[in-house]
This record gives structure tokens, C-alpha cells and sequence, in this order.
């Protein structure tokens, strides 16, 4: 089924693009280009927002904060998945912001609603994701394990079902935790701080019940079906969460723009000095570098476009338009195991 649902379209030629391709918003771009919702995501989307002038950063001693600006200057004309945040953060204007940390309630809920409206506006246009089969694939692995414990009695039944299913809902959310716990690991090595550890202990507790299922499940049968039904189950489980990420695959039109958006992307993460210098590079103005970061944020190139020679030069500033710098840099989340920070400049003191 992978050979005829999910393998992926050739790429084809990759053009640099030195605009947005089809007036994408950053966190769309995102969207398609990995093919999924994550964190980016969310703070592509808040970031435009302050590019736009209707929310602004604030970095405080416990966080960095994100409020709108109100009332607004204009009134904002959004997409569907950017205007989903916009509401939610107005919502709370009355507040000091709201922390730009998914372990605070209101960012939580911004991310929920926004995922569903990406999900019921783009669903099978730039990818599809093949579910239908993968759940045939389980049922599939369901009956496999079934022909090999043979179950007689009703009790060998419920030892069967209910361990089962403690193993598949356990490996699914402990494999999610997991690259977690990883990356702060790595973190907490490189850059030791308390949050790192309040994170770890957090991700830790979850990580608890999730492998407590999974291993009173493998207990309950091997006990009573034997190790070559427990290999069998561990065995499926492991090809069913792959598949689950293998069946996913792009379009023919999501192919394409994802070819013009990794063009985009490769103008983003340039090195040279001035890559607004190439003679097919749009013409030179004020904010390119604001309005390009939420997009760099997006595809994971916002170190390179952060930096002050190639970013701030190229987009044609000068330090006495950014008051004498850049203004300070803002730590928004982790990815990867490290932490993620932009150079900000507020321009609403």
C-alpha cells in the first residue's frame, strides 16, 4: 500500500525564490512543508502577527510574553489560521499577554483551534495522509495477533484485548514523550537551568503512565500467551507508529509548492553578505527583515536570517533605524533539543 498510497512525488528543479511563493502565510508554508501541525507552526503564526503590527513581544524576567496591540491600527485582514490566533490572543488583551509557552492554558488552546482550521481548510489539497489504510494496517496487526495467541476461554480474550490495547496507546504517546525528554536532555547538558528541569520532571511524570502500560501489558502476555506473541505484538506496534508516518505523502500540486517553497527557503538561509544583491532580488526596502523572519522561523532557517550582516544589512537598514541596534534577542521555545531565539526590535514602546 505505501508503494501505490505513500511514496512521495519526485521534487523537482528548485528555483530560488525571493518572495513568499502564492502569498502563503508563514505558518500555511509550514504546514505544508512538513507536512504536519508542530510548535513552528504556532510561532510562525504569533511572529506575523507582531510583524504586522497588531501583537508585540515582551521579554520579562520569568518568560516572553506575547500581547496584541490595542486597539489595533487597522483593522486586520487575516487568514483563516492566522485570524484563529488573533481572536484567541484579543480574547486575553485585558491581561499582561499571554506566555509564549505551550504549557501555559491559552496557548494551549490557541494551538488546538488553529490546528483544526488548518486541518479543515487545506485536508487532502497540498497532502494527504493515507489514514484509511494505516487503520487497515492495525486491523491487519490485530488479526495477526489474534491467530497467534488463539484464544479459547473468555477470560484469554480479555487478557488478549485489554493488554493490547495498553501496549498500542502507550507505545504511541510514550514514542511521541520520548524524543521530548531527548532534547532536553541534550539541553540540560549543554545549558543547565531550572525550567529545563521543570520541563524534564513534567515530561518525565507523563512519560510514567505510558510505560507503565506498556509494560504491564508486555507482563499480562507473556505470562499467559508466551515471548513469541510478545514479540509479535512489539513487532507490529513498531510497524504500525513507522507506517503511520510513512503513508503521509504530497499532492502533485503540494509537490510543486513544496519545491517553490524549499526556492524560498534557500534564499532565507543564503550566507553571503548582501543577498539582496542578486540581480533578480527584489528591490530594496525597510522591514524585510521583520517581515521575512516569521517565514525563517518557519523553516527552521531564523539563525541565518537573524544574523546582523547578512539580515540586517540586506534588507537595507541602518543602526540609527533600529535605535542604535537590534534590540534584544528573545528566547520563544526549544526545537531540537535547543533553544530557539530571534533578534527583536519593539517598535511600540
Amino acid at each position: 500500500m505505501w508503494f501505490w498510497y505513500g511514496k512521495d512525488p519526485k521534487p523537482g528543479t528548485i528555483v530560488t525564490k525571493y518572495e513568499p511563493p502564492r502569498d502563503l502565510s508563514p505558518a500555511l508554508m509550514r504546514y505544508i512543508w512538513k507536512q504536519g501541525f508542530d510548535e513552528r507552526v504556532v510561532w510562525s503564526g504569533l511572529l506575523n502577527l507582531v510583524s504586522r503590527g497588531l501583537a508585540v513581544l515582551e521579554k520579562k524576567p520569568d518568560a516572553t510574553y506575547i500581547r496584541p496591540v490595542w486597539p489595533p491600527k487597522r483593522k486586520p485582514a487575516l487568514p483563516k489560521e492566522e485570524f484563529s490566533l488573533y481572536d484567541e490572543l484579543a480574547t486575553a488583551r485585558g491581561r499582561k499577554g499571554v506566555r509564549f509557552s505551550f504549557l501555559d492554558d491559552t496557548m494551549a488552546k490557541m494551538a488546538v483551534r488553529m490546528a483544526v482550521t488548518l486541518r479543515s481548510t487545506n485536508q487532502g489539497l497540498w497532502f494527504v495522509e493515507n489514514r484509511r489504510v494505516v487503520l487497515a494496517g492495525a486491523a491487519l496487526s490485530a488479526l495477526a495477533l489474534l491467530l497467534t495467541a488463539k484464544p479459547v476461554f473468555p477470560e484469554q480474550w480479555v487478557i488478549l484485548l485489554l493488554p493490547s490495547v495498553l501496549i498500542a496507546v502507550g507505545s504511541f504517546y510514550s514514542y511521541f514523550l520520548s524524543q521530548r525528554i531527548f532534547e532536553l536532555l541534550r539541553v540540560g547538558r549543554e545549558h543547565p537551568t531550572l525550567s529545563v528541569l521543570k520541563r524534564l520532571l513534567l515530561l518525565l511524570l507523563l512519560e510514567l503512565p505510558s510505560a507503565c502500560a506498556v509494560g504491564f501489558g508486555a507482563i499480562f502476555l507473556g505470562v499467559e500467551f508466551g515471548w513469541v506473541l510478545l514479540a509479535t505484538a512489539v513487532l507490529l506496534t513498531a510497524v504500525n507508529l513507522l507506517f503511520l508516518y510513512l503513508m503521509k505523502a504530497p499532492t502533485m500540486q503540494g509537490r510543486q509548492l513544496i519545491d517553490e517553497i524549499e526556492g524560498f527557503r534557500h534564499f532565507l538561509c543564503m550566507v553571503k553578505r548582501l543577498p539582496m544583491d542578486s540581480p533578480d532580488a527584489p528591490a530594496k526596502r525597510l522591514g524585510t527583515y521583520e517581515e521575512y523572519l516569521p517565514y525563517a522561523l518557519a523553516l527552521e532557517v531564523e539563525q541565518q536570517w537573524c544574523d546582523q550582516t547578512a539580515a540586517i544589512a540586506s534588507s537595507d537598514h541602518n543602526l540609527s533605524d533600529l535605535g542604535g541596534g537590534i534590540g534584544h534577542i528573545v528566547h520563544i521555545g526549544m526545537w531540537d533539543g535547543r533553544p530557539v531565539e530571534i533578534a527583536y526590535y519593539p517598535k511600540n514602546k
